[in-house]
């Protein structure tokens, strides 16, 4: 097996925290379109990325092979050049002799974007007494030229390795407040415009003859100067938000505007389009295909691919799916969540607080909160309480105790693994128990992955596996530290995801088969360190797609399982030879409660009601049918009253027959009703009867069920039968009685008893 990063796939440009003088928007007409040139993240990469209208499309990686980024190279710009007919691309070379030292800079390498292969290095002029840090270029007439941030102008020669001197800097600048942070230059009226980086919005504008001249300035930081190639002119994006973008000369004038705040962001206009493109602090694209006020202005561009909605440092979020998916990013301590559908997130929020753990389930996302409740929560965000406060598994923390939560798909139970106190928590039908095994893994930092054959455990430097009521040890690897696990439903194997690359379980240990993407980096930032790159990615593996995606400071990227897989099968250690190949499992009932659900829901001019009551056998269900729908003879005139209302006006009574959680009968139990009348004469309670039954509703003396009918209507339960403190989500494939005006649907949970709809558990449950 080989270890080749380049089998990742580029997806967005790297996030790089908004540091200036790291990426540059130039508009090429030759491809057509808006080119990014980027420093990305960290030393691995610097590249180059054509914006398509809606996402950016990787062209080149790795320009100034040559040159690392902090010690070699300080900053990037870019612009194109009409002559050649190709963007030029720019490195601040110099040297660093410590870390936290200002660099000793010395020139500028250049190449291109046609030509990426060919470059020159050229140095400063002799005559300059100190470091010059030049952040733009453009081509004037015959001169490429180069500005500086103090305004000093420097040229390219045609021949030679050193620039030409210009022009000087800009008289009694205080380089301090105004140095210059964004430059356009006007090719027509040969001028170059520059504004300062201070809060008074000062312009400057250069030409041959005149040289540095004060312009009009725009009374608000957060200038950027851009070239303007429809128009013809220099324009500037400035003010508080909403910022708009002028020509730098009529203050008075107006044109797109931007909805927020930014400073210095890159920006560019597609000279073929006419449209405007805008980068944030985070790469984030914003676009403007009007240039008139009355247009919609910036707006977000689509999210690119796989792209993370949160900060990929941040542990407090954990990505967890089951072996079909679909994936799940929750953050603990917090009410924020997202799942990820096709290639997007969908970002959502639900009600429970104070959230520790969290696992996906066949059914939905399930969190344990700090009471030691569970709660499933679905893709809406509705959050719906599955069993009541658990003290052995309260408190329970995956940053301080070293806790995980996991779906055991082999065991159709949620499994909660104590990785400080040694303990295995079980849960099934809402109840929880403690596993009594002889052995259980090590203390320390769990990682947690289930497939259909068992649920597997790396912790300090041992592989775990839970099968039935047992752990027992299957592996070890001290060379490799994981930081992610996971099963693929269609390549098998056991994978991981560590700081070094992806590996695969293979001969008694984790095999490498790729590297990271360029510039990605799973190690943990250290608290209160000020990084200039933040490289900090996070890795996952989504089951749908069968593809691993990376994102962070280093970017977008995504790679295929189908490139990984190695010509022998991966194994899963601890399984026989005839489980290595697992098929997918599908959802497995056969361990689901089966009960009757007696339903008595509608409303009329007196009342409202929604009941519903889970029983295990007929008797109970008749007891509960008699008391609430029947009133015998001699029965109080109120009880006989309600009786009547219940089976005679638009209240449903159905007897619904759930097998193993499925919804499949449904019995209309209103014609089993019978209402007897003094004359010793009666009807059956079918809706063809009310009218009869209200002419005659004084000689009303009773209500019973014919309940040998009903017996006789409906069919047994499978084994095994709801039992009290039982909890069962209810599954509605398709639903057997579709005329039925019912407020039962698709994921409503329901517990032993009468179904408490506040919150789907009975607080009233004898048993507790």
């Amino acid at each position: 097996m080989t270890s080749d990063a380049t089998r990742w796939t580029a997806l967005s440009p790297a996030g790089i925290s908004g540091y200036r003088h790291t990426r540059a928007l130039v508009h090429d007409p030759g491809l057509p379109g808006v080119v990014l040139f980027t420093q990305g993240a960290g030393v691995h990469q610097r590249d180059l990325w054509r914006w398509s209208g809606d996402r950016f499309t990787h062209l080149a990686g790795g320009i100034f092979p040559e040159h690392q980024y902090g010690n070699g190279l300080h900053a990037i710009f870019a612009c194109h050049d009409p002559v050649v007919a190709d963007t030029l691309l720019f490195g601040l070379t110099g040297s660093r002799a410590e870390p936290e030292t200002r660099a000793a800079l010395t020139g500028v390498v250049l190449t291109s974007l046609r030509h990426p292969d060919r470059d020159r290095t050229l140095a400063y002029p002799p005559q300059l007494a100190d470091d010059r840090r030049v952040f733009a270029a453009f081509r004037i007439g015959e001169r490429l030229l180069l500005l500086a941030h103090d305004g000093t102008v420097l040229g390219v020669p045609q021949d030679g390795d050193t620039l030409d001197l210009v022009a000087g800097p800009i008289p009694d600048l205080d380089e301090e407040k105004y140095e210059l942070r964004t430059a356009a230059a006007d090719p027509d009226r040969g001028i170059i415009v520059a504004s300062s980086d201070d809060y008074d919005g000062r312009m400057f504008v250069w030409s041959q003859d005149a040289g540095w001249v004060e312009g009009p300035a725009t009374g608000e930081e957060g200038n950027s100067v851009v070239w303007n190639p429809v128009d013809r002119r220099v324009d500037v994006l400035c003010g508080k938000a909403p910022q708009t973008v002028r020509p730098f000369d009529q203050p008075d004038a107006d044109g797109p505007r931007l909805p927020f705040f930014t400073r210095a962001a890159p920006i560019a206009r597609d000279g073929t389009d006419g449209s405007w493109l805008l980068l944030d602090r985070d790469n984030d694209a914003y676009v403007a295909r009007d240039s008139t006020v009355d247009g919609p202005g910036f707006v977000a561009a689509p999210v690119p691919p796989w792209k993370l909605p949160f900060d990929a440092t941040d542990d407090r979020w954990c990505l967890t799916a089951t072996s079909d998916g679909p994936l799940w990013a929750a953050r603990l301590d917090d009410r924020a969540l997202a799942r990820l559908d096709g290639d997007r997130w969908s970002s959502m929020s639900h009600d429970v607080d104070d959230v520790e753990l969290a696992a996906a389930t066949p059914r939905g996302l399930v969190v344990l909160d700090d009471e030691g409740a569970v709660h499933r929560v679905d893709s809406a965000g509705r959050a719906v309480r599955l069993s009541r406060p658990e003290e052995d598994v309260a408190g329970r923390s995956y940053e301080y105790n070293n806790d995980r939560l996991c779906w055991d798909e082999a065991g159709d139970r949620l499994v909660l693994w104590c990785g400080e106190d040694l303990e295995t928590w079980v849960q099934q039908r809402g109840r929880w128990h403690e596993l009594e095994t002889d052995d259980t893994p090590p203390e320390g930092e769990a990682l947690l992955c289930a497939n259909p054959g068992g649920l597997y455990c790396f912790v300090a430097d041992e592989l775990w596996l839970l099968r039935g009521d047992e752990w027992s040890q299957v592996g070890e690897d001290a060379d490799w530290q994981p930081q992610a696990l996971f099963w693929s439903v269609r390549r098998g194997g056991l994978w991981s995801v560590s700081a070094d690359g992806i590996a695969v379980w293979r001969d008694g240990r984790f095999q490498p088969v790729a590297e990271l993407p360029p510039g990605c980096a799973l190690s943990k930032r250290e608290p209160g360190k000020i990084v200039l790159f933040d490289t900090g990615c996070r890795v996952g593996y989504d089951p749908v797609s069968d593809q691993l995606f990376a994102h962070g400071g280093g970017g977008g990227w995504r790679l295929s399982l189908a490139d990984l897989v190695p010509s022998e099968v991966p194994e899963l250690p601890g399984l026989g030879t005839d489980e290595q190949s697992l098929p997918p499992r599908p959802a497995d009932t056969a361990r689901e409660p089966s009960y009757y659900i007696v339903e008595c829901s509608g409303s009329s001019a007196w009342r409202d009601l929604a009941m519903a009551y889970s029983y295990p056998d007929l008797d109970q269900v008749r007891t509960v049918v008699e008391a609430n729908g029947c009133a015998a003879r001699g029965a109080a005139f109120d009880d006989l009253g309600l009786a009547l209302e219940l089976v005679t006006t638009t209240f449903t009574w159905r007897l619904w027959t759930v097998q193993h959680g499925v919804l499949s009968d449904g019995l209309d139990l209103l014609p089993h009703f019978e209402v007897h009348f003094a004359d010793g004469s009666s009807l059956r309670a079918a809706p063809g009867n009310h009218e009869a039954i209200w002419d005659r509703e004084g000689d009303a003396v009773a209500v019973t069920v014919d309940w040998g009918s009903v017996v006789a209507a409906v069919p047994e339960l499978r084994e095994p039968r709801i039992r009290p403190g039982d909890v069962s989500e209810l599954r509605i494939d398709g639903h057997p009685a579709p005329e039925a005006a019912s407020f039962l649907v698709d994921g409503t949970v329901l517990r032993y008893g009468e179904m408490d709809d506040r919150d789907a558990v009975d607080e009233d449950d004898p048993e507790d």
